[in-house]
């Protein structure tokens, strides 16, 4: 079988692009080093509005909803200062801004939904980006497995592979980073009082915590903190974790209990200085990646997925595939979704670090001001559910 488009990297941007692609009847070989990736993957994402559109256009929101749970409320707040905000579903005209949903649980249904796909096969084992020898201005794969090696000649290739992606850096382009000198803990609590259906923004002086609900009382803890003289082993420690991070939460759900061991993660934020080169586009974290308090990281790739099925899906049914065209309309469609919600989170990481102390003086009164102001309120909501802006046919309803 021959491929019009090849995925470098079959997590879970790679599986879901797959799968889209089939939904447009194009087909796809994905390349993946590892099997297992997320076998042991206790992350929960908070899946926007707009995203949920996105799976449930693909088939898949039915099946994840069983294991998932409801956001209808976003509170945000900042520790020992006056002036909360709330984010309600029903203010935005929704019946509810997200779901949280099992990391696992998601690979699992996305493996399941390309084992049983005609349009998709998948290889695991080293792949490399080569130069075609015969067109120099476009790029061909070399697949290594057991010894041998085979090649490949998709007229499209597409890099999920990260953010540190080997095809970027094979392509020579450079990625303009920001080290946030931040250590995000994540882990899971169990509250003692029941507030459902509701998400947590909450910053501190030189922190932040997003508490994304699992349950009507468990949650699942992201605390973003500085990452100079931070001491990872003391944090191991549940007993000491959990002392800590009551005291920096503060008491509005009781007493919260640690349920499990914590993931430790650096933070930066990584943007390719250009999307694509030659035949080679590049989507997810080997484009764009993010700061995690706001959780837009995964939101942002299936707009990009919806928007590349979209745009492939037009060609195919003309039985003509433009490369430059399509190349040219996904990085216009895409630039301005990019650079607003980098800007965004950008400002929320630094916020978090405590590298903007004058704007940290004021931020109670803020979003006591800004609690009150319904546009701007429903500006933020519609941004952070991917609401705004030219959207893919997936999520217009």
């Amino acid at each position: 079988m021959s491929y019009q488009v090849a995925i470098v990297g079959g997590g879970l941007a790679g599986k879901a692009l797959a799968l889209a692609l089939a939904d447009t009847s194009i087909g796809s070989i994905i390349f993946e080093r590892e099997k297992d990736f997320y076998s042991n993957d206790n992350r929960v994402f908070a899946l926007s509005n707009g995203s949920l559109r996105i799976l449930d256009h693909l088939k898949l929101l039915e099946e994840l909803e069983e294991d998932s749970y409801p956001i209808e409320k976003i509170h945000i707040s900042y520790a020992k200062k006056f002036g909360t905000s709330l984010i309600h579903a029903s203010e935005e005209n929704v019946d509810i801004l997200g779901r949280s949903i099992s990391v696992k649980k998601l690979n699992e249904l996305l493996n399941e939904k390309i084992a049983n796909s005609e349009l998709i096969d998948i290889r695991y084992g080293d792949v490399e980006l080569i130069k075609d020898q015969k067109q120099g201005e476009r790029y061909q794969l070399k697949y290594h497995d057991s010894g041998q090696h085979f090649q490949f000649d998709p007229a499209l290739i597409i890099a999920c592979d990260g953010l540190n992606s080997s095809v970027r850096k094979t392509l020579g382009i450079k990625a303009n980073e920001k080290d946030y000198q931040q250590i995000a803990s994540i882990f899971h609590v169990s509250a003692k009082k029941e507030v459902q259906f509701t998400a947590f923004e909450r910053f501190a002086r030189d922190s932040a915590i997003a508490m994304i609900p699992n349950g009507k009382d468990h949650y699942t803890a992201v605390w973003v903190m500085n990452a100079k003289g931070f001491d990872q082993e003391k944090f191991r420690d549940s007993q000491y974790l959990q002392s800590a991070f009551n005291e920096s939460f503060g008491k509005r759900l009781g007493p919260l209990k640690v349920k499990d061991n914590t993931s430790f993660f650096p933070l930066k934020r990584s943007i390719s200085e250009l999307s694509y080169k030659k035949n080679v586009l590049m989507i997810g974290s080997s484009a764009i990646h993010l700061h995690p308090i706001a959780g837009q990281g995964y939101n942002l790739i299936l707009r990009d997925i919806a928007v590349v099925a979209e745009l492939l899906g037009n060609q195919a049914k003309k039985n003509n595939l433009n490369l430059k065209q399509f190349l040219n309309e996904y990085d216009q469609w895409r630039h301005e979704d990019h650079q607003k919600v980098s800007t965004f989170t950008h400002g929320l990481g630094k916020l978090s670090s405590g590298s903007l102390p004058f704007v940290k003086e004021f931020f109670g009164l803020g979003l006591f001001f800004f609690d009150t102001l319904s546009e701007g309120k429903n500006l933020l909501s519609k941004h952070t559910m991917g609401l705004t802006g030219r959207m893919p046919k997936a999520m217009i309803r």
